[in-house]
């Protein structure tokens, strides 16, 4: 039987859970118009993109996925390290069938932009357990959340 959660980790996991289903939605969407549609007002924006630019945003949009993905397992979960592997195997995943398909929707797949999603990916994980070793300053990191007993 898992170990009975706090009220406030429950209600965070709700929270967080909405949030990531939220993001996840939006950075689908974006993913998934055509380019042109996001560079109407921006003459220059559209080379721009084209030519590499997206990148920082492939960095932040992963990053921000990973982090919420992270945080949702371990208030759900538990904090283990197994939940940076969950989020690191579905996120990964993920950028790879991102990309692939973007094809059928006339819009380029990029490895690079699978490379630029892995470094985002690497960055919301890290921020992740920054965080948690603010959150808990001198106590272990595996205190943050209540571990499952049912093993």
């Amino acid at each position: 039987m898992p170990a009975q959660r706090p009220p406030l980790f429950r209600s965070l996991s709700v929270w967080i859970g909405a949030g990531l289903a939220a993001y996840w939605t939006l950075i689908f969407v974006l993913t998934h118009i055509p380019a042109h549609w996001l560079t109407v007002s921006f003459a220059d924006a559209g080379e721009f993109l084209s030519q590499g630019g997206d990148k920082p945003l492939h960095v932040l949009a992963y990053a921000g996925l990973a982090f919420l993905l992270v945080s949702w397992l371990t208030l759900k979960q538990g904090f283990e390290a197994k939940q940076y592997l969950t989020t690191a195997i579905i996120v990964a995943l993920y950028a790879v069938v991102d990309e692939l398909l973007q094809i059928p929707v006339r819009r380029t797949a990029d490895v690079w932009d699978v490379a630029a999603d892995l470094c985002g990916l690497a960055l919301g994980l890290g921020v992740h357990a920054v965080a948690v070793r603010i959150l808990r300053p001198g106590r272990p990191a595996e205190s943050f959340v209540p571990h499952r007993t049912d093993r």
